[in-house]
């Protein structure tokens, strides 16, 4: 799931997913179900989850846990995970689901970039592209829908650097990557790739 590949701790990775109030309580239990498999221990075995970068790291995310549950969230699973043996020492945090958050929260405005992610519920598709947008960062957003005109409208309307439709982490290099607002350092990829890697200089010369 993209919440929690590689420990969340990827630019691109969901840390909000919006689901319409229809099929919201049968998702989320679903939801709960599927990240409640994960195994946590050594990467180079048999596990889904490995450790956070660092110790300093592993204390940021999990001081935005205890923020979403001050801050009125509910947790349906996951948190800080305490291993035996030689891997008593990790830094571990299992596949975290929030609910219950406002929009002004700490959890849905900052960038956790962990196992974390928090899911609400949404009735229009002017009122979730609103709630979207209502961030100061949009480096990447995931629409899933059967309605194609929907995805089309959506993904326009979405002030996003990169808008996935029924996918995710599916990029061409010959394609900008980049964000909006305070996202990113502008674009790379194709040709955009020079403009980032190089400065222009004016040269004035009297003849």
């Amino acid at each position: 799931m993209s919440c929690f590949i590689n420990q969340g701790e990827i630019c691109l990775c969901s840390s909000r997913i919006f689901v319409h109030t229809s099929v919201y309580n049968d998702f989320l239990e679903r939801f709960v179900k599927e990240a409640k498999k994960y195994t946590i221990g050594d990467p180079m075995t048999d596990v889904t989850i490995g450790a956070m970068n660092s110790e300093a790291h592993f204390k940021k995310v999990k001081s935005y846990i205890m923020i979403a549950q001050e801050e009125g969230g509910t947790l349906h699973c996951g948190g800080p995970v305490t291993l035996n043996g030689k891997l008593g020492n990790g830094y571990y945090i299992a596949p975290t689901i929030v609910t219950g958050l406002p929009d002004t929260s700490r959890c849905m405005q900052e960038e956790i970039f962990g196992p974390v992610v928090c899911v609400n519920e949404f009735n229009s598709i002017e009122e979730v592209v609103s709630r979207v947008n209502a961030t100061p960062y949009g480096l990447s957003a995931t629409v899933w829908s059967e309605n194609n005109r929907e995805l089309i409208n959506t993904a326009h309307d979405l002030r996003v650097g990169t808008v996935w439709c029924n996918t995710w982490l599916t990029r061409d290099l010959n394609m900008p990557f980049g964000g909006t607002k305070e996202s990113g350092m502008g674009r790379e990829g194709a040709v955009d790739s020079f403009h980032f890697f190089t400065e222009q200089k004016t040269v004035c010369i009297a003849l």
